[in-house]
């Protein structure tokens, strides 16, 4: 369904910008681009995680575990260049690219062995694309699936809620499908701990789940009607110092799940499904959501979820 990106680095950011010509009659500004590569990773303890890893607590009182399933939409992506300006980044399309599309790109970091048996073989964990020449400090985003986008053709085209079997890669996931909420997860994230997630019932249940997305929805899409939801659930992230040469923007799991306890449920779905749960206020604290409208609270500068780390 999707290929493995395996995007040159780019040695550095800063890359000379080209000037235009000029007569007598008129003067022709040429805006000349410059390609980017960004980077991502999913890391515990300080380090880079993969399905081979065992990964020791992240916290007091919760146990070791391993990676079952990672992978999360991004949207909207921004560097912040040396005057403060925020900078759209044009992401690379199919085929040069077919992780993404229009303004979405979907980072995968599950390879479908050893402990994300029954996942998919495809990673991907670069985002690449094109800004103006010139000198970018910071990184901006946001994790999760727009409504909509404007298309090459200057159409509104369906994002979130949309049929995952006829969409475009990389919302064609089945795996990020969230049919009855008529949109996507936006975040999976999926852990083993040790010993299992006890419920209410006294059962034990493998794993702890993070289903970040859209809730309160109301519309079928499927029968044209448009789709409304009470609580978005998008997580903005503002990295407001980001070398693109020399860093990684990191998925650490100590900032997000550093103040929950994974060994226990109080009921419903086990982990946080982006409902009202108690497992959520943790998890939606760190991302710095608020639980009650499903806004992003102060643009993402202070949330603990993604940070920057050397490559």
């Amino acid at each position: 369904m999707r290929a493995l990106v395996s995007a040159t680095i780019i040695p550095s950011l800063f890359l000379a910008a080209c000037g235009g010509s000029s007569d007598s009659n008129s003067t022709a500004v040429v805006t000349t681009t410059q390609a980017v590569s960004i980077q991502f990773a999913a890391q515990a303890n300080g380090a880079d995680i993969t399905c081979a890893s065992n990964i020791a607590a992240i916290s007091a009182g919760n146990p070791a575990m391993t990676l079952k399933d990672l992978r999360y939409y991004v949207s909207d992506v921004r560097l912040i260049n040396n005057k403060g300006e925020e900078v759209a980044v044009k992401l690379d399309q199919n085929p040069v690219n077919p992780n993404q599309y229009l303004n979405v790109a979907m980072l995968d970091f599950e390879n479908g062995l050893n402990s994300c048996a029954g996942g998919s073989a495809e990673t991907n964990t670069t985002i690449t694309g094109k800004v103006p020449s010139g000198t970018y400090t910071g990184l901006m985003f946001t994790v999760g699936v727009p409504v909509s986008a404007v298309d090459a053709d200057g159409k509104t085209v369906s994002l979130n809620h949309s049929d995952y079997a006829t969409a475009p890669a990389p919302l064609d996931s089945q795996a990020l499908a969230w049919s009855w909420q008529s949109g996507r997860k936006f975040l999976k994230l999926e852990v083993n701990p040790v010993g299992g997630v006890t419920k209410p019932d006294t059962t034990v249940a493998p794993t702890f789940n993070v289903h970040l997305g859209s809730t309160g929805c109301t519309g079928n899409p499927a029968g044209g009607e448009a789709v409304t939801c009470t609580k978005p659930n998008r997580m903005s992230v503002r990295l407001t110092s980001f070398n693109i040469a020399t860093q990684k923007a990191a998925l650490d799991l100590n900032g997000l799940l550093g103040n929950s306890n994974l060994t226990k449920d109080e009921g419903g779905p086990v982990g946080c499904m982006s409902g009202a749960d108690a497992e959520c206020t943790p998890i939606f604290t760190a991302m710095q959501i608020d639980q009650a409208n499903g806004q992003p609270i102060n643009l993402g500068t202070s949330q603990t979820v993604f940070k920057a780390v050397a490559k």
